[in-house]
């Protein structure tokens, strides 16, 4: 019945996270990269805690004969699993090198936008201005990077519905932008809190760039973030 095909897709899916899990112990990082690996870490973990909570749950339901619960149940799981791994297979992607040789950082970024459309449901729109300067790769990384992380960030917290990305010169400068229009918060109360990680490494990222980073955002207002470097254009 479909509560025991939904027992079994989220029992596959543990399985994957398990095996993400093990390609984060494999991998050889660096300090920057640990810091990420304990973050997608504590994301397993907190997504495999549920799980199991969960397939606990369906299995007594169906010993009990009830299969509607079982079946609640279990869609509610599929829905935990499903974001979990959405997390994992971003943060597994995010901790590998940047390939950029076959691809300029435009195509980077708008491939990288396209995909997270795909992957989450949330439309995504990306803007581009026509004259964009050569980017040194080692920053065409960085900036990517940063992308990845924002996007991820609205996939995990903003609960959108719509995000924008753009990048821009303007007078010697490069900008990108990502805003979304989720539930926002409040970023002077979120520097403080637990799981703030994504905020640091973001403005990390950039202060490692050169360049600097802005967090804008007040409940039920979305988030935009500001990536500014000078010396383009």
């Amino acid at each position: 019945n479909q509560a025991q095909e939904l027992l079994q897709e989220l029992e596959s899916a543990h399985r994957q996270l398990q095996a993400y899990a093990d390609q984060v112990r494999a991998l050889s990082i660096g300090q920057e990269r640990q810091r990420m690996a304990q973050e997608l870490h504590d994301t397993l973990a907190q997504g495999l805690a549920g799980l199991i909570l969960q397939l606990e749950a369906v299995d007594s339901h169906l010993e009990d004969g009830n299969a509607t619960m079982a079946r609640e149940t279990a869609q509610r799981a599929m829905e935990l699993a499903r974001t979990t791994l959405h997390e994992a297979r971003r943060a597994i992607q995010a901790l590998r090198p940047v390939a950029l040789e076959h691809s300029s950082l435009v195509d980077a970024l708008g491939h990288e936008v396209d995909e997270f459309a795909i992957t989450t449901g949330i439309h995504a729109a990306f803007q581009v201005d026509s004259d964009m300067p050569d980017v040194p790769e080692e920053d065409a990384q960085g900036i990517l990077r940063i992308l990845q992380e924002s996007l991820t960030n609205v996939a995990r917290h903003a609960r959108a519905g719509h995000v924008a990305v753009r990048l821009e010169t303007d007078d010697s400068r490069l900008r990108l932008t990502v805003q979304d229009d989720g539930i926002g918060f409040d970023p002077d109360l979120a520097a403080g809190q637990p799981g703030s990680f994504g905020l640091r490494g973001l403005k990390e990222r950039a202060v490692h760039l050169g360049g600097e980073l802005e967090v804008r955002s007040a409940p039920g207002r979305g988030t935009t973030v500001i990536l500014d470097m000078a010396g383009y254009g």
